[in-house]
């Protein structure tokens, strides 16, 4: 089974999961304002924003739960509430650290590279007492084909230590900075420093390696990143985004380059894509005049347009995932 099968196989078990509703009107009511009625949607809004699943929620009421005891005002979540998110969370980490148990055994010290959450501060999340709000059992299918990652494979077959002269530091600022580069690129582009590399390369120069082994680093936390995503997505919605034949209106450009595939896709937003937000997963149907635009895709820039023909329209300019949910496919291939 792939990657991306067993991410949608446990999508659809947290759909039916006893706890989903929980939850999902939990979220639902911390993203809702009404006229004359007191309400906390400017912090789901805020939560929201920061593109971090279930961790801005938590992470955004540890911040204001710490001004409400300085004297601060805002609402933040209730004791169970934050228990309820917490748990959740808890068991996505839990598959997470699963996932990349076998690369940690052999180089302990990228654990915190490979975090899908390491861009945010951490958060409290509770001793995980209480029933499982998500099946545990739904976990296992991801994690048993994630062994089978090519980065993963990749990694452990070429030079498994940091290089000389390193430090777990140096490489989270490099693995940093080349995903700044990445994306500051766009999904319609590769960075210049990236393509010059490949050109110019050899197999055992410091540079390549160090670019294999970031390669593989990237590639496996973005793949994280997407099944968490889809997980948070199953959460709130039965169904991901999709375009279609009939609320696309046009492709702006489809892409191949060094990364892999990008496209730009305008379209209104209707149902079955009327809310769509950076870093959500998305589906793209079989279009007319364009072979191989079909899959799935993380979406990295929506922009909004007011036009008289169409009314409001979207603009979606987004990266394809592979079968291993990964969008830097092309950059993983090529090292």
């Amino acid at each position: 089974m792939s990657i991306r099968d067993a991410a949608m196989q446990l999508a659809k078990a947290v759909k039916a999961a006893e706890g989903r509703e929980r939850i999902r009107g939990l979220l639902r009511e911390l993203n809702t304002s009404r006229d004359g009625v007191p309400s906390r949607a400017q912090f789901g809004y805020s939560a929201s924003r920061l593109n971090g699943q279930l961790h801005g929620y938590l992470l955004l009421d540890q911040v204001v739960s710490a001004s409400r005891a300085t004297g601060g005002t805002e609402p933040a979540l209730l004791a169970e509430e934050r228990q309820l998110l917490g748990r959740a969370h808890q068991q996505i980490v839990s598959m997470n650290q699963k996932c990349i148990q076998l690369i940690v055994e052999v180089l302990p010290e990228i654990k915190q590279l490979l975090d899908p959450y390491n861009r945010f501060k951490p958060v409290e999340v509770g001793d995980g007492a209480g029933e499982p709000i998500l099946p545990e059992s739904a976990f296992a299918p991801v994690v048993a084909a994630f062994a089978h990652h090519p980065a993963i494979e990749k990694f452990l077959q070429g030079n498994c230590k940091l290089l000389p002269g390193t430090s777990e530091h140096w490489y989270f600022q490099a693995a940093r900075g080349l995903e700044s580069e990445i994306l500051a690129a766009g999904p319609l582009d590769s960075p210049k420093r990236i393509a010059t590399i490949l050109d110019s390369r050899s197999a055992k120069d410091a540079e390549t390696i160090l670019l294999r082994q970031l390669a593989c680093i990237l590639s496996i936390r973005a793949s994280l990143e997407t099944i968490d995503q889809v997980v948070y997505q199953a959460l709130l919605h039965d169904k991901l985004p999709a375009l279609t034949i009939d609320n696309v209106i046009d492709v702006g450009c489809l892409a191949f380059h060094y990364m892999g595939q990008g496209a730009e896709i305008v379209y209104q937003p209707t149902p079955p894509a009327f809310h769509v937000n950076p870093i959500d997963v998305i589906v793209v149907e079989d279009l007319p005049a364009y072979d191989r635009i079909a899959g799935l895709y993380r979406v990295e820039v929506i922009t909004h347009h007011p036009t008289h023909e169409y009314g409001f329209m979207d603009e979606a300019v987004m990266r394809r995932l592979d079968e291993h949910l990964n969008p830097y496919t092309g950059l993983l291939h090529l090292v």
